[in-house]
């Protein structure tokens, strides 16, 4: 699988857990720079550029909070770390959209084969598909 070159941003205040989330960048594969100085980002951008990937230019907000305190605001992605405390052995990613049988399953399944590729074990489903399904099921015996 070729992946293109991209520059992703991480940034927040100190103790947010950066670190975390640059050596979990870093096993994706990708090349991180801690700690660089903001009056150098710009020049960093153009040397990844001519060194023949592609910038894509996005802000990135990294929050961390407390579920008692609920989400923050516009928050779009959260990663519920709580697991880690209660020793377990999996971590769960969820994908939602509106009705739970296009954008979410079109995300879900790629992002599931791309962890397979990097030879994590996964289990993909699909819940409200399988809800959907179920009740198709009980309509028909029922007939």
């Amino acid at each position: 699988m070729s992946r293109s070159s991209s520059l992703v941003v991480v940034s927040d205040l100190a103790g947010a857990g950066k670190s975390s989330a640059l050596n979990s960048l870093e096993d994706l594969g990708y090349y991180c720079v801690d700690n660089l100085p903001p009056a150098l980002m710009s020049k960093f951008a153009d040397l990844c550029e001519k060194a023949g990937g592609t910038v894509e230019r996005a802000a990135i907000r990294v929050v961390s909070f407390a579920f008692r305190s609920r989400l923050p605001k516009n928050t779009d992605l959260v990663f519920d770390v709580r697991f880690l405390s209660e020793g377990r052995a999996y971590l769960t990613l969820a994908f939602g959209c509106a009705g739970g049988r296009h954008r979410s399953v079109a995300i879900s399944a790629p992002v599931a084969q791309d962890l397979e590729g990097m030879g994590c074990g996964v289990t993909l489903s699909h819940r409200e598909l399988v809800r959907e399904a179920e009740k198709q099921a009980t309509a028909e015996e029922t007939r």
